[in-house]
């Protein structure tokens, strides 16, 4: 079978020491195969042919029917049209094609089963003096072995005298021989994906040639659904990224690898806690209410929404390839319409035994732009905010009265002035001046381990390996550990079977902290706490610890609750540590195959694959410390232990045909899926036992238990076409039905078809063949994918419970409040992608550029019904959205100056979404969260910020008076001028305008990465326009409201008699009113979220081969790793890429850009090394 694409190398390092002969038992499923090398198929195979005026083409196919040859070539390499006529008897193959290829511009390279037709170098012809030739008319042997990037032997290169035919390929293990004509000859070393390089042996006898990847990789292999092919074949969107790109950044979690590397994609969403998923979005939002997640595929095996990304260890990981277009996408179906993740892990490759390990330790800290004010500036605030609040309360009050005076008239506990201010005021030095945010952040230690054995014959291939990651969290008391373990076994039991496994492990144990809430920073019940939110209502006066070292508990809480009022929580840095928070999860999945090839082109696989997760988790508050408003001696025990499981099966069933008809080649698919999950979850809590050290919930006096059950189930039958003639123009079309447990009876199928076309304008004869563009080529595609990202009884009427009062007496009973609707369907998005590839000098450049344009019809919006029907509301289909963008990448590889390397990328992508029409008779949906108002309408953006717009402010009381536009209720001198934006002559509601929204104008990322001598340094840096965000965190601190810490911003700039310039409002601790929270739903609190980041830099440095040979190691390497080392941005909160992951769906996409609780931005610095034997 001719495959018209680059394989994969298969390396076969030398087995050199007896510790991998003790480290091979380990693998014990390797020894139920015959794993012996055998001699070299292609030495010892003859043929027999007689052959009479057939293309090469058709000899090919005559060689592949007769033999177990398979030809991997470029077709512009080869002459494919070309006749010959070919008559030998069992003559050895590779006689027979130096026959055949003589005198041409294609030569080739065995190896094995496999035969590479690559171009043959041009000789170099220009004359050489004839006093030189006579002296060194002699014969010189070279010697050596011919490794890639990390060292690992490449079977098959292509060794030649420049200037001659003379030439030979690389034995199993990358080495060669060959005699030159003198020692001043120059080496042409190659091979299939790499750069060449010229080498001048220069009298040296042995010469070891290390090659890197030639990232033109227009021949390189992509993974799309259910198959692979070639950049160069391809007709939709895919971006990859492979392993070496992913490395370059540490993290937990595999995602964090992506931003600025790909076009497209956005990383949103950091988590509290390490480990914890981001948000992934490709190609911007295509729902209003349902998941906005991408279907994620781990060797096959489709994960289900809601799963963690971290069990997935980013060192086992060979390569990410991005299904961003319909075309791509639709293979997938009902579950693709937000794009596909395809994630393929590292596997053996032929040879002994390899170990590679791989370890770093680093740093990291905060690098965010939040300031709080010191105790001697919160002092000021604190008081400035009391005294304006109560002679702003009535007349005949002055700043001047004591507390007695203000109690008298009215003023109460939050117009006293804290007698323990005065000092601060006054500037008394040594008084308590506690830095919560430094309690409460710290510089976090992080360590990683990574192992790894691989090897493999010609039959059998194998990889295992295991890590360990431990990660402190820069928010005090908070860890993660994470234990991994993956394998990888591929065997063929003979030339027309094959099987495989593929298993990971992941056990992690974690401490989190909370998220915030008005929940979690009081501790109510089961609630942890969230110490990284509470520095804004811990005021610095008040000490972390008592003289004595113990903890000053409930100090704040007694004090503000008898005297003053204000921030009347607990000392967060005692709640946190006293509180304990565990959570335990082990997950395993994998799968099992096996492939039959009953004759060349046609194969049936056959897959089982599962996903189990178990997670533990438990919590204690003990009854010694404070609750919010409430002290010691009222508060209680709280506990809650949590058991959750999910069980995920999945089998598939795929028959694949290829075939090559002279220039006509076929690829056909045809497939079967069934996949079900079952979710188990059972939680019991209590808030009162008996004693603290008593932390068994059974012996509580009022435990409770929570038990919980879901279950749902796809059915699917897919194919896919793809034709492909003489490599200019490409076809291929698929087709997928999906039914689904989660939609209406009615509607439980759907069909998603795709269509796409290309055409290779390099590959026509009419385009130039040495000229600046190496490659061009257009392609469009058009197709439809689903969104079933709904919960799994959104079709169906729930019941809950409730208490009803019937003839006076308190009866349990039951209700529905969502109608059932058994026409509820899938989301469907129809979707256009056109796209430019361009190569050049030789593929040394690559551009690609893309335009799309996306509908999504049907959407799940949440429509009121008649009240007699006896619901409130029902889930319907209705609604549509536009969303169209464009992307534009360039990268660049092989250019060299000397012994310097360089490669670089660059991309920049942009996407808008409008909304086109809601349910009928509706024009918009207006949201809020925390006070801040959303707006979704027709003709408009998803979720643009909707809040009164800010003018300025009220500096004198004539100012309120002459105002030409009614103030809003309450306003008083230092409040805030609104807007009239609808000119009717006062503030309402109506005058609320939009301000942005979260969805950047654009999003671009570039890098580059240099090698010299052995020295290596790449950067990425990545970065965003347009983006706004509200961060409750940030307006909180600059509301004035005097009950929380204000930032050193605000108090900077709020207006005072200090401050007669300030433009944020002066602080009122007793004024309420709209006027005065009007910072929480107003332009004040909508922020710009740009930024300019270097995502990414690291360097390395490879010993050289006397340094690894002396040590006793094959390879061996040291690196200076950083994440996010610099960041700029006027974001003054923790991370302008968080994002609210709390609420459901249709919260999340309706209010997005809503930041409720968020972590610092962190910077990492590791030191590395990796060291392979």
């Amino acid at each position: 079978m001719k495959k018209l694409l680059k394989l994969k190398r298969s390396p076969f390092p030398v087995f050199k020491y007896d510790l991998k002969m003790k480290l091979s038992t380990l693998f014990i499923l390797a020894a139920l195969f015959s794993m012996q090398a055998n001699d070299a198929y292609g030495q010892r195979t003859k043929v027999t042919l007689d052959l009479n005026n057939v293309s090469i083409g058709q000899l090919i196919d005559e060689i592949e029917s007769k033999t177990e040859f398979e030809f991997v070539y470029k077709i512009k390499d080869v002459d494919l049209n070309r006749t010959v006529s070919v008559k030998v008897n069992r003559e050895r193959i590779a006689n027979v094609l130096n026959q055949v290829f003589q005198n041409t511009r294609t030569t080739f390279n065995l190896n094995n089963r496999r035969i590479y037709l690559v171009k043959r170098y041009k000789p170099d012809v220009s004359p050489q003096p004839e006093k030189y030739i006579k002296e060194n008319d002699m014969q010189f042997s070279v010697s050596g072995a011919v490794t890639d990037e990390n060292g690992q032997p490449l079977p098959g290169a292509s060794i030649i005298e420049k200037g001659t035919s003379n030439g030979i390929s690389s034995d199993f293990d990358g080495n060669y021989s060959i005699e030159v004509s003198n020692s001043d000859a120059i080496l042409q070393v190659s091979y299939l994906g790499y750069s060449s390089q010229e080498i001048a042996v220069s009298g040296q006898s042995t010469i070891n040639v290390q090659l890197q990847p030639d990232t033109g990789k227009l021949e390189e292999v992509v993974i799309i659904g259910y198959g692979s092919t070639t950049k160069e074949k391809f007709n939709g969107a895919v971006s990859k990224v492979d392993s070496e790109e992913l490395n370059n950044y540490s993290s937990a979690n595999f995602e964090q690898a992506l931003s600025g590397n790909v076009s497209g994609i956005q990383i949103l969403g950091n988590g509290k806690n390490p480990g914890e998923n981001s948000v992934i979005q490709i190609r911007g939002l295509n729902t209003l209410t349902a998941g906005t997640n991408p279907l994620i595929v781990i060797d096959g095996n489709p994960l289900s929404e809601g799963s963690s990304f971290s069990s997935i260890n980013t060192q086992d990981i060979e390569s990410i390839n991005i299904l961003k277009d319909a075309a791509s996408a639709a293979i997938y179906g009902s579950r693709a319409s937000n794009g596909v993740i395809l994630i393929t892990t590292k596997k053996g490759r032929q040879g002994s035994l390899k170990v590679t390990y791989d370890t770093y330790y680093g740093f990291q800290d905060r690098i965010d732009n939040f300031e709080l004010v010191d105790a001697y500036d919160a002092a000021l605030f604190d008081s400035d905010s009391r005294n304006f609040g109560y002679v702003s309360g009535g007349p005949g009050r002055s700043i001047s009265d004591d507390n007695a005076t203000r109690d008298a008239n009215g003023g109460g506990k939050r117009s006293r002035v804290p007698g323990y201010l005065q000092g601060y005021l006054d500037g008394q030095a040594g008084l308590t001046n506690t830095n919560w945010t430094d309690a409460v952040f710290r510089t976090a230690s992080q360590q990683n381990h990574y192992l790894n054995l691989s090897g493999g014959t010609e039959k059998t291939d194998y990889s295992v390996s295991f890590g360990y990651l431990n990660q402190e969290n820069i928010i005090m008391d908070s860890d993660y550990k994470r234990y991994t373990a993956n394998v990888q076994l591929n065997s063929e039991i003979n030339d027309h079977i094959r099987f495989g496994i593929t298993s990971n492990v992941s056990l992690v144990n974690s401490n989190p902290t909370g998220e915030a809430g008005w929940s979690n920073y009081r501790l109510s019940p089961g609630a942890q706490p969230d110490p990284s939110f509470s520095i804004i209502l811990m005021q610095p006066y008040y000490p972390i610890h008592n003289s004595d070292g113990t903890f000053a508990i409930a100090n704040q809480i007694d004090d503000n609750n008898d005297n003053w009022d204000g921030p009347i929580s607990e000392n967060t840095v005692a709640q946190t540590e006293l509180t304990d928070f565990f959570e335990r999860r082990l997950r395993v999945f994998g799968n099992a195959y096996v492939e039959v090839e009953p004759w060349n082109g046609l194969k049936f696989k056959t897959s089982l694959g599962g996903d189990f997760n178990s997670t533990f988790t438990e919590f204690f508050a003990p009854s010694n410390i404070g609750n919010y408003r409430t002290p010691v001696a009222n508060n209680r025990t709280q506990a809650f232990e949590n058991n959750a499981r999910r069980e995920n099966f999945i089998t598939e069933n795929l028959l694949t045909y290829s075939k090559t008809l002279d220039k006509h080649t076929f690829d056909a698919l045809l497939g079967f899926s069934y996949q079900e999950e079952s979710r188990f979850n059972t939680r019991l809590e209590s808030n009162n036992f008996a004693d603290d050290n008593l932390r068994n919930i059974a012996g509580a006096t009022n435990p409770s238990a929570i038990v919980g059950r879901s279950k749902w189930a796809l059915e699917s039958y897919f194919t896919r076409l793809q034709y492909d003639y003489d490599g200019r123009y490409a076809l291929s079309g698929s087709f997928r039905r999906d039914g689904s447990s989660r939609f209406g009876a009615n509607t439980k199928y759907g069909n998603f078809a795709s269509v796409s076309a290309g055409w290779t304008l390099s590959n026509e004869e009419f385009f130039p063949e040495d000229g600046l563009v190496s490659f061009s080529k257009i392609r469009a595609s058009w197709g439809q994918t689903g969104n079933n990202q709904i919960g799994d009884f959104g079709s169906i009427a729930l019941i809950e419970s409730d208490n009803y009062v019937i003839d006076g007496q308190l009866i349990p009973g039951s209700y529905t409040d969502t109608s059932p609707n058994p026409d509820l369907s899938w989301e469907t998005n129809t979707a256009l992608n056109v796209g430019l590839d361009l190569g050049l000098l030789d593929n040394k450049l690559l551009l690609t550029a893309e335009y799309y344009k996306s509908n999504t019809t049907d959407l799940l919006l949440k429509v009121p019904v008649p009240q007699q029907s006896g619901f409130s509301e029902s889930l319907q289909n209705i609604g549509e959205l536009e969303n169209k963008g464009f992307e534009f990448e360039i990268r660049g590889n092989g250019f060299e100056v000397g012994d310097l390397r360089l490669g670089f990328n660059a991309n920049i992508s942009a996407s808008q979404n409008e909304v086109l029409a809601l349910g009928e008779g509706q024009e918009q949906i207006i949201q809020s969260n925390g006070g801040m108002g959303f707006l979704t309408k027709v003709g408009g953006s998803i979720a643009e910020f909707y809040a009164y717009d800010i003018e300025g402010v009220f500096r004198t009381q004539a100012e309120i008076d002459a105002a030409a536009v009614t103030p809003l209720a309450g306003t008083e001198i230092g409040d805030y001028v609104v807007r009239d934006a609808n000119g009717d002559g006062q503030i309402t509601p109506d005058d609320r305008v939009t301000l942005g929204d979260y969805n950047p104008d654009f999003t671009y990322g570039f890098g580059f990465n240099l090698n010299y001598n052995g020295f290596d340094l790449s950067a990425q840096f990545t970065g965003i326009e347009g983006r706004k965000v509200s961060d409750r965190m940030v307006y909180y601190a600059e509301s004035g409201e005097g009950f929380f810490v204000p930032s050193q911003h605000y108090f900077d700039n709020y207006f005072s008699d200090r401050n007669a310039e300030g433009f944020f409002r002066r602080p009122d601790f007793s004024s309420f009113s709209s006027a005065g929270r009007l910072t929480r739903s107003s332009s004040l609190s909508v922020y710009d979220a740009d930024y300019f980041r270097l995502r990414s830099l690291q360097l390395g440095y490879n010993f050289h081969e006397s340094v690894t040979e002396y040590l006793g190691v094959d390879f061996l390497r040291i690196y200076l790793t950083g994440n996010n080392i610099f960041n700029s941005t006027k974001f003054r909160g923790y991370n302008p890429d968080a994002l609210d992951t709390r609420t459901n769906n249709n919260q999340q996409t309706l209010t997005r850009g809503w930041i409720q609780s968020a972590s610092p931005l962190t910077r990492f610095v590791a030191l590395g090394l990796n060291v392979k034997f």
